[in-house]
């Protein structure tokens, strides 16, 4: 399944779930308006201005509780549905099959390398046990030749992280955290906007 799949799977859950809010806050509301005519009508002749003055708020103070709680309840929808985005597309990251899952671990890490200071680079990888099949001595070796011109060499460290994929980097006294948690939260900085106008039509 595709992101695009994704956005498109829960735009359609979201706008069903937003007019079955509405739908109830409408019926709760008809249901306040009609018990409060039947009031009003059972004791119009008796029954003062000032009471129906506030007979008339108390209706309106309950109406405007019923609104708001539907747009808190649409609100929590949304948060909801966002979240739900970036964990699908976390665990699609995982799903992926090893060898494009090892790909994009390359292009990370050829990248972060690169963007490391220093003319000479020696540097250490740390990487979860689960995914010491895919940091083997072949792959760093083969990203070492890949950035022999650029004076950067990369190891693997002796110890595994608990992480859920991707890699700590470690340079001079600085540890660069690039597990797939952490870089989803760096994406979702970048695309949250994007991601609420094409489910909701908001920015």
């Amino acid at each position: 399944m595709a992101i695009e799949d994704i956005l498109s799977d829960l735009e359609e859950e979201f706008q069903k779930k937003k007019a079955e809010i509405l739908e109830q806050t409408e019926k709760e509301k008809e249901k306040i308006l009609t018990e409060g005519k039947t009031e009003i009508e059972k004791t119009r002749k008796g029954i003062s201005q000032q009471a129906k003055r506030e007979a008339d708020n108390q209706r309106n103070q309950i109406l405007t509780a019923a609104r708001l709680e539907s747009r808190q309840r649409i609100l929590q929808a949304k948060q909801d549905l966002i979240e739900r985005v970036y964990q699908q597309v976390l665990k699609k990251i995982q799903a992926l099959p090893p060898e494009k899952y090892k790909e994009l671990m390359k292009k990370l890490l050829i990248k972060q390398a690169m963007d490391l200071p220093g003319q000479t680079r020696e540097v250490e990888i740390l990487v979860s046990e689960q995914d010491k099949n895919i940091f083997t001595k072949k792959f760093v070796d083969e990203i070492n030749n890949e950035l022999e011109t650029k004076n950067i060499r990369i190891t693997i460290g002796s110890k595994y992280l608990p992480i859920s994929g991707g890699f700590t980097l470690k340079y001079r006294k600085s540890e660069i955290d690039n597990s797939l948690p952490t870089l989803l939260r760096g994406w979702r900085e970048n695309t949250q906007a994007e991601v609420v106008n094409r489910l909701f039509g908001e920015r």
